[in-house]
C-alpha cells in the first residue's frame, strides 16, 4: 500500500467507527414511558445496596377490607379475606425492556415529610404476611398525582402525596413485562388506561359532584398527554366503590397509623390526624392556622375517584431507603 492509500485509510477509520457508534447508539434510543402507579397506603422501600431497586407493599388491613386493582380499575385481582389467612399478591416488573439507569432516583419533593432518608434493617412484615408485594428495579423518577391531602403530620401541618407513580424510560416497549407467580403479562397502553377511568365512572356512577375538586382530571390529563408508545400499570389498593365506610379517611388514617407507618419505621412516633384550614377570628393580621378537625380543603379537595379500588382509602403511603 503506498503512502497515500495508507494516510487515507487511517483517515477513514474513526469516521467508520462514528458512524457505528451513532447507528448503535440510535438503535438503543430509549422509546417511551413507563408509568407505574401504585395506588393507595403503599409503603415504598428503596434499597440503597441493591442499585436503588424498589420494594412497595400493603400490609394486611386488620379489618380484612381491602382489595386489589392490577393493570387497570375494571381489572380485579383479588381481596382479603374475613375468614382464615387472607392470600399475599406477589409481582415483579422485570427489567427487559427497561433502560435502568443508575444512582439515587429523582424524587417529587412533594414527597419531603413522607420520605424517611434512612428507615435502618427493615424487613417486609410477617404474621401477618402483607396484603400485596412489588417488587420493582430502580425508576428514575417517583413523582404523584395531584392535589395532596391537607394532613397534620407529627402535629405540623403537611401535605400527603395519595399515590407513588415510577417513571421508566422504555428501550423496547414490547419486552415490558410484569410477573406473578407463573402468569406474566404487559402494562397497558396509557390509552387503554383511560379508557378503563372512564368506562369505570359510567359504569358505577362513582364519581365527584364536582370534578375540579378532585384527582380525577389531573390522572386523566396525564394518562391524555402520554405518548402513543407510553404504557401504564396500576397497583390499586383500598375498598370497592360500593363499600359502606362511613368515614373513608378516618380508615385511611388509621390504617397509616396503626399498620403501614408501624410495619415501616417502628420507632418514628409522629402521628398523622385530619387537618383543616381555618381563617383565624378576631385579629384580621393573625395568621391563618391549621388544626385537627374534619376535612375541609377549600381550594383543590383531595379525590372522590382515584381508582376502583382506592376511591375510598383517603390516607397515602410512605416511602424510605434502607443503607
Amino acid at each position: 500500500m503506498n503512502r497515500r492509500n495508507l494516510l487515507g485509510a487511517m483517515c477513514t477509520l474513526p469516521v467508520a467507527g462514528a458512524l457505528s457508534a451513532c447507528k448503535d447508539k440510535h438503535e438503543h434510543r430509549p422509546s417511551g414511558t413507563l408509568k407505574v402507579i401504585l395506588n393507595g397506603p403503599f409503603g415504598v422501600v428503596l434499597d440503597s445496596a441493591k442499585d436503588w431497586r424498589i420494594t412497595a407493599y400493603v400490609p394486611s388491613d386488620p379489618q380484612h377490607e381491602h382489595e386489589l386493582r392490577f393493570r387497570g380499575p375494571s381489572e380485579f385481582a383479588g381481596r382479603e379475606t374475613k375468614t382464615g389467612k387472607s392470600p399475599t399478591y406477589y409481582f415483579e416488573v422485570l427489567h427487559e425492556g427497561l433502560d435502568i439507569g443508575k444512582g439515587r432516583p429523582r424524587i417529587d419533593q412533594g414527597f419531603y415529610d413522607f420520605n424517611f432518608p434512612h428507615i435502618g434493617n427493615w424487613q417486609l412484615p410477617k404474621d401477618p404476611d402483607p396484603f400485596v408485594v412489588v417488587e420493582l428495579p430502580r425508576p428514575d423518577y417517583i413523582t404523584f398525582t395531584p392535589p395532596a391531602q391537607s394532613v397534620l403530620f407529627g402535629g405540623r401541618p403537611t401535605l400527603q402525596p395519595l399515590d407513588h407513580i415510577l417513571e421508566y424510560r422504555m428501550s423496547e416497549p414490547d419486552k415490558v413485562r410484569v410477573k406473578s407467580g407463573d402468569k406474566v403479562q404487559r402494562p397497558l397502553p396509557c390509552s387503554e388506561l383511560l379508557k378503563q377511568y372512564d368506562e369505570y365512572r359510567s359504569k358505577t356512577g362513582y364519581g365527584p359532584s364536582n370534578p375540579e375538586y378532585s384527582q380525577r382530571e389531573n390522572i386523566e390529563e396525564m394518562l391524555r398527554s402520554s405518548l402513543p408508545s407510553d404504557l401504564c400499570l396500576l397497583f390499586g389498593v383500598g375498598f370497592d366503590a360500593d363499600h359502606p365506610e362511613a368515614d373513608p379517611l378516618e380508615h385511611g388514617i388509621n390504617f397509616f397509623n396503626n399498620v403501614l407507618l408501624p410495619s415501616f419505621a417502628p420507632d418514628v412516633r409522629k402521628r398523622l390526624q385530619k387537618g383543616v384550614c381555618t381563617p383565624a377570628t378576631g385579629d384580621l393580621r393573625s395568621p391563618a392556622e391549621l388544626v385537627p378537625a374534619v376535612l375541609s380543603y377549600p381550594l383543590s379537595r383531595p379525590h372522590v375517584l382515584q381508582v376502583a379500588s382506592t376511591v375510598d382509602c383517603q390516607a397515602g403511603g410512605i416511602m424510605g431507603t434502607r443503607p
